[in-house]
């Protein structure tokens, strides 16, 4: 179900008036407008809340609720429909009622010549709501919005006033959810919920830059749409901070929402940026913890007693409070954001409570500067970092160090207990602990650099800082030749993972061999120096560093002589029993990435399950190998077109992320997401999928970069996912970051890129730009003299875009040159050739054999999927209407237009050119 957004505001029902009667008609009327839009018991449960001294309020309030019964129920008696319906409001037609509420109805139009407009909605005021006030803020709301041009604020297109004098917008029109049930219904976690945050605080801060003060924020007035894409609605009190405006503005500085404004809001005090800053804090707590926050028991300010004068109470004692009122309810909020009830209360305690705290805080000076400034502390929190919103001491610092370095401070930890134990020893082992002291401040200094500098996933300058740290390390582990061949070994291959992890294959086999030579100086030690040698560990270490050379070696230089070794190495793996659990699985998972790069399918769904089994055997400590296993597990499957059992995989992966959410790295909740992504588009939920890749590439895009492997995996399912939808604008955009970042990409990758970029800029009609992509595709992947497949399949891309751009002659030579190839690829390929054959006649205007090719493969055609029947109706609605069968056109204009509105979210050239033809036909009278 979707909302179609409606302006709710209130009076403050305690504000003074001069004129007694005038001004419990104003609050009367406020408490209507936001009634209006509650269901029957929530409307009883708003006004039961007013006490004993606010009966005339309420009096008044149920009469005025009873006349527009009344007023309704007259308009249902007069006809059965809107009366507003198919009539015309300026240059609009009104052709679908979508919701009303205080203020008034929305309505979905068109334009006046019949051709709809995207995203379009009029919202016409109520009846008896037309007063000077009204129309002022009218007029108001009309001018704030020109000025706002925002990808998260709803866009006013044009307004105007109705025949009979009642004000009319006609805005974007914004479908979706309001922002506490949309984040409930996915179940988003924290971090999700704060990324999405983060945008609307980018929209606040838009509208503060144009000097504009929204002053009634709150989840109501933000919907996020099925993609993911949050709106700022309503814009209908906001201040203009300048002078001329400051006299309107306190002159309905009463206008809000009591549960949502500000203390200088109840106090008729001056209105500025930061009570925005305020309402955001308090919507970020319902955010946070499923409801507004709650204040202590405490006096309240004499002028006003719903102004708070202190802080409210922490968001972790707020879910205890609800805990302890409503235990099944504090469960279900803890459910709707994937964590156990007492795994959120810890979540909420520290930092993201100091920032709400600060947010909240009674004095404007003392709150954030900005909307940015809050949405940076956030983003502080979800990197780990010390936020603004604590004090900066050393304690708090230091903690947050540890956090973000937790394995690395677990081994020193580790490692000074073990020197402190050594002091106690007697005076024969003096010595021995001396050479102890040693190897633990040169491997604790050496841990530091692997893991607290060097690790590509920490480092904050990106791969060139991680590089020079690792080739320190590396430096600083070859002059030490007092280091204990054990530890040596341990440290090389930590080193080595790093390399892998960067993709420096020659650095990491360098220290892999390494891992060899100090792993086997380990195993034959003589003396105490040979201390913490644990024979199999160090068998185990050294096999692994082998069996990933033998990988490199089988899979990265497709030397196949390798492969009986790697079988060698699992067949050893599974004879030293449990304890080399995690080596097998990883081997197994080399042999799995050797079949697949093979296209050898047959044995990889048998092969991944055992790896996801083996991963699981390790217990609960291995959630992060767990999620990868199931995460790759995924990947393997929709590579090999089994969407369907990829995203059962892939789920279980994202599903137990979620649950290990405070434990796993950033990596694993970046992978585990883009495999859900991916796996949900591939399964026709393409819909589901964006938003999780917009907020997942968000986030790996701040811990990562841009040009990270992580963020660059993300891009490209975002790009795939847009294409999909027929977003081909963002899917340019994803791709247009790839290219620019393509000397990190592996050759096969960086080719899918170009010919996924060539279809996107065919699809917007830039055939000649889409020419220089598949020409780019086609030198990365077409270096062999045969044309294989995926060949073929670029060099019939480049065809269509040819065919676009008027090649028509070498157009139609290249479709005979890759014909063969391309009817092997079976029905879908040999409807493609069909389709191109088909585009290609019709482009030279040879209509009757265009008529032919589609009468002699009519039953073939009729098995396409939705934008193969889109293609085809559109191309048939053509040469109907080349012909002079306009009622034939329309009919394959309507058709290819149902296809399209199956799967394109967006309006490309092909579809947009599909409207205004049907438009057009509509329009004529039928033959």
């Amino acid at each position: 179900m979707t909302t179609a957004h409606t302006t709710t505001t209130i009076q403050d029902p305690k504000a003074p008036a001069a004129d007694h009667d005038t001004d419990l008609d104003r609050q009367a009327l406020a408490w209507v407008y936001d009634l209006l839009d509650l269901d029957p018991d929530q409307r009883l449960q708003r006004l039961d809340a007013l006490g004993p001294e606010q009966h005339a309020l309420r009096v008044r309030i149920q009469q005025l609720m009873a006349l527009d019964e009344q007023l309704e129920a007259g308009t249902r008696q007069s006809t059965a429909e809107d009366p507003w319906l198919g009539r015309q409001l300026g240059r609009y037609q009104l052709v679908e009622r979508l919701g009303h509420g205080g203020m008034g109805v929305v309505y979905r139009a068109t334009s006046e010549n019949g051709l709809p407009r995207p995203e379009l909605a009029i919202k016409l005021i109520k009846r008896g709501l037309d007063s000077e006030e009204i129309l002022a803020r009218f007029h108001r709301e009309r001018h704030v919005l020109a000025r706002l041009h925002h990808r998260h604020i709803a866009s006013l297109l044009d307004a105007g006033l109705a025949p009979d004098g009642r004000p009319w917008f006609a805005m974007e029109l914004v479908g979706g959810r309001h922002l506490l049930e949309y984040c409930d219904q996915q179940k988003l976690t924290v971090p999700a919920r704060i990324l999405l945050f983060t945008q609307v605080c980018s929209a606040v801060q838009h509208a503060h830059q144009h000097l504009i003060v929204h002053r009634d924020l709150k989840p109501g007035n933000i919907l996020v749409s099925a993609d993911g894409e949050v709106k700022l609605l309503d814009f209908g009190i906001a201040k203009l901070i300048d002078q001329h405006a400051e006299e309107g503005a306190r002159s309905t500085s009463a206008m809000m929402t009591p549960e949502y404004a500000a203390p200088e809001q109840l106090l008729r005090g001056a209105i500025t940026t930061q009570t925005d800053v305020y309402q955001l804090g308090l919507v970020l707590a319902a955010l946070l913890t499923g409801s507004r926050p709650s204040w202590p028991d405490a006096p309240r300010d004499p002028i006003d007693g719903s102004v708070p004068v202190a802080l409210p109470i922490s968001l972790e004692r707020q879910l205890q409070r609800h805990a302890e009122s409503e235990p099944a309810a504090a469960r279900h909020i803890a459910e709707c954001r994937s964590l156990a009830l007492p795994a959120l209360t810890r979540m909420l305690k520290g930092d993201l409570n100091r920032i709400v705290q600060k947010a909240l805080s009674t004095e404007p000076a003392q709150r954030y500067d900005s909307a940015a400034a809050l949405a940076d502390d956030l983003q502080r929190y979800l990197r780990g970092e010390p936020v603004q919103a604590s004090p900066p001491s050393l304690w708090y610092r230091s903690q947050k160090f540890l956090r973000r370095h937790w394995r690395a401070a677990s081994l020193a930890g580790v490692l000074s207990l073990g020197l402190l134990l050594s002091l106690a020893y007697s005076w024969r082992e003096a010595e021995r602990a001396r050479d102890a002291a040693l190897q633990t401040t040169l491997s604790l200094d050496l841990l530091k650099q692997v893991f607290l500098g060097a690790d590509p996933y920490a480092a904050k300058g990106g791969r060139t800082e991680a590089t020079d740290l690792l080739q320190e390390v590396r430096k600083r582990l070859l002059d030490s030749p007092d280091l204990a061949p054990a530890l040596a070994a341990e440290l090389w291959y930590q080193l080595a993972s790093a390399h892998v992890s960067l993709g420096q294959r020659e650095a990491a086999e360098s220290a892999l061999q390494q891992v060899l030579q100090t792993a086997d100086q380990a195993l034959n030690c003589q003396g105490w120096h040979c201390a913490a040698a644990d024979q199999p560990t160090l068998w185990r270490l050294a096999q692994a560093a082998r069996a990933r050379l033998v990988f490199n070696r089988l899979v990265l230089d497709q030397d196949r002589s390798q492969l009986a070794e790697l079988d060698a190495l699992i067949a050893a793996f599974r004879a030293a029993g449990p304890g080399a659990t995690k080596e097998l699985a990883e081997s197994l998972q080399f042999r799995v990435s050797y079949l697949f790069a093979r296209g050898e399918y047959d044995d990889i769904d048998a092969l991944s399950q055992e790896v996801v089994a083996l991963n699981r055997r390790l217990g609960p400590d291995n959630a992060p190998g767990l999620i990868l296993a199931l995460g790759s597990r995924g990947a393997l499957l929709r590579g090999m077109d089994r969407t369907e059992a990829a995203l059962v995989a892939a789920k279980e992966a994202y599903e137990l992320m979620q649950t290990h959410e405070s434990t796993v790295g950033a990596g694993v909740w970046l992978y585990a997401t883009q495999q859900y992504a991916g796996a949900l588009s591939s399964t026709a939920q393409p819909k589901m999928a964006l938003p999780l890749l917009v907020a997942a590439r968000a986030r790996a895009d701040a811990l990562r970069g841009e040009d990270s492997e992580q963020a660059s995996a993300l891009t490209w399912e975002l790009a795939m996912t847009s294409e999909v939808l027929g977003e081909f604008e963002q899917a340019e955009q994803a791709l247009k970051r790839l290219e620019q970042h393509q000397n990190t990409l592996a050759p096969a990758n960086l080719a899918a890129v170009f010919n996924l970029y060539g279809t996107v800029l065919r699809e917007l009609s830039q055939a000649e730009a889409a020419l220089g992509k598949f020409d780019t595709a086609i030198g990365l992947i077409c270096a062999a003299p045969e044309i294989s497949p995926p060949c073929a399949v670029v060099r019939m891309n480049r065809v269509e875009a040819e065919i676009q751009a008027g090649q028509w002659s070498i157009a139609a030579a290249n479709l005979a040159l890759l014909a063969p190839t391309i009817e092997q690829l079976g029905p879908r390929g040999q409807r493609r050739l069909i389709a191109a054959r088909l585009n290609l006649l019709a482009a030279r205007g040879d209509a009757a054999e265009a008529m032919m090719l589609i009468a002699a493969n009519d039953a073939l055609m009729r098995d396409g999927n939705d934008l193969e029947q889109a293609r085809l109706a559109a191309v048939r609605a053509s040469l109907a209407e080349g012909n002079g069968d306009l009622d034939a056109a329309r009919a394959y204009y309507a058709e290819a237009e149902r296809h399209f509105d199956a799967i394109w979210t967006g309006l490309p050239p092909i579809r947009k050119g599909v409207r205004e033809h049907l438009a057009r036909l509509e329009a004529k009278p039928l033959q």
